[in-house]
């Protein structure tokens, strides 16, 4: 789980920008915040709201980013490639810094929960340092990390080979200068290493842990989850369980839906001509004249929505990991967003310590939230800034957060003149 991450010179942040997911001691007590085994807490959901272009997607993209570099960057970029990342336009020649504390909690067959730090510095054309360490005792020990010497044009590798990767240094030293040291480490061990080889058990944990979230952000943009029926379709075949939750609180907020199935079809691909046979989510609605079946793609922009989005929602909870959404609810009611929030902090669904960071337009989530579950984000002179609402001068537990924030007195809210 997140518990925090500062970053700097990111986007539309040009000053360090720290997110925190800990909870304070003296709040009162939510189901949306998970404890740990120190009795410290961390917040299972978090909002983010602001006003249009004031950096609420760039606040989540830090977060996206990782998400793929750790594990997955080696592959994934061309040899002089340049690495997805922007820097404040008006301050490119400065190196983006990312620092990120997590937690790997007590997850799928683990019993025990492990403590990372993770640092990178780097800009499009190289990383200059990177490091990932492990909490052991009080303190951290180093797992594996890199540094780039500007005399010498190589790096310098510090490697663990109890706690971080059994490889030599001499190979590390080969890991690409566009990606990340520990996604090349994963590129050498072969299947039985990454998953029985308990000398690579914390730097394998670490990564793949970043692997179970799921994000719609890229480094431009975001892709539109409305359009991912066959990735749904697919993960829904897979979980039945879930399938089936998702059919229930579709029936519930969507009128007429009386039914869903998954049914095999016979279709025409539009570029080959030849006949494809696909799992095509079929619709039953019940009017007054009788019953009818439809095709998803019939569907409204809606519906087709909430179908693809419960189903990176729900892979999310099922795998662990943050679902790092920008968005997600724009084409769906405010009941059913709040309904699929509500999702983290039931134990019973939530049962890998899943967390939700999303952005939004629907300010009636704070009718659900506490302070620690929301961020404010505010831009001047270009430069976009962030804030905890429990940092608000003034603002108490007791204050009603949603109007609060609809009467301005929380800020991050458009000014009309």
């Amino acid at each position: 789980m997140i518990k925090n991450y500062t970053f700097k010179n990111f986007q539309s942040y040009l000053h360090e920008c720290d997110i925190d997911f800990t909870v304070n001691k003296k709040a009162a007590h939510s189901y949306y915040d998970y404890e740990l085994e120190d009795g410290s807490k961390i917040a299972k959901v978090m909002a983010v709201l602001g006003a249009n272009g004031a950096g609420k997607s760039n606040l989540l993209k830090p977060l996206a980013f990782l998400s793929w570099f750790i594990p997955d960057s080696f592959g994934s970029t061309e040899k002089n490639e340049e690495i997805p990342i922007i820097p404040f336009l008006l301050n490119s020649d400065e190196n983006t810094t990312i620092e990120l504390e997590f937690v790997v909690p007590k997850w799928c067959d683990l019993n025990n929960e492990f403590e990372y730090k993770y640092f990178i510095e780097l800009n499009d054309k190289r990383v200059i340092t990177e490091s990932l360490k492990m909490k052991t005792s009080k303190l951290y020990s180093n797992v594996i990390s890199r540094t780039f010497n500007d005399e010498t044009q190589k790096y310098t590798i510090k490697n663990s080979k109890k706690i971080g990767v059994d490889l030599n240094d001499s190979i590390l030293e080969r890991a690409p200068h566009n990606c990340s040291v520990i996604s090349y480490a994963l590129s050498l061990l072969s299947e039985d290493e990454l998953f029985t080889h308990k000398s690579n058990s914390c730097m394998v944990l670490a990564a793949k842990y970043f692997q179970s979230n799921r994000t719609n952000l890229v480094a431009i943009g975001k892709r539109d989850l409305s359009e991912n029926v066959e990735d749904a379709t697919d993960f829904y075949i897979d979980n039945p369980d879930f399938f089936e939750r998702i059919t229930s609180l579709l029936k519930r907020y969507d009128l007429g839906i009386s039914d869903i199935t998954l049914e095999k079809k016979i279709l025409t691909d539009s570029r080959t001509g030849k006949e494809i046979e696909k799992v095509i989510p079929i619709f039953s609605h019940d009017t007054l004249e009788g019953s009818f079946d439809v095709p998803i793609f019939l569907e409204s922009s809606g519906t087709q929505s909430a179908y693809c989005v419960l189903a990176t929602i729900t892979e999310t909870l099922n795998t662990g990991g943050v679902a790092i959404l920008d968005e997600f609810d724009n084409d769906l009611h405010p009941l059913l967003t709040m309904e699929i929030v509500e999702l983290f902090k039931d134990d019973s669904i939530n049962v890998n310590n899943a967390q939700l960071l999303f952005n939004t337009h629907t300010v009636d989530v704070l009718k659900n939230l506490r302070m620690q579950h929301c961020y404010l984000v505010e831009k001047d002179n270009g430069v976009s800034d962030a804030y905890r609402a429990d940092d608000v001068e003034g603002l108490l537990a007791r204050d009603n957060l949603y109007a609060k924030y609809i009467s301005g007195a929380l800020g991050a809210v458009p000014e009309f003149d």
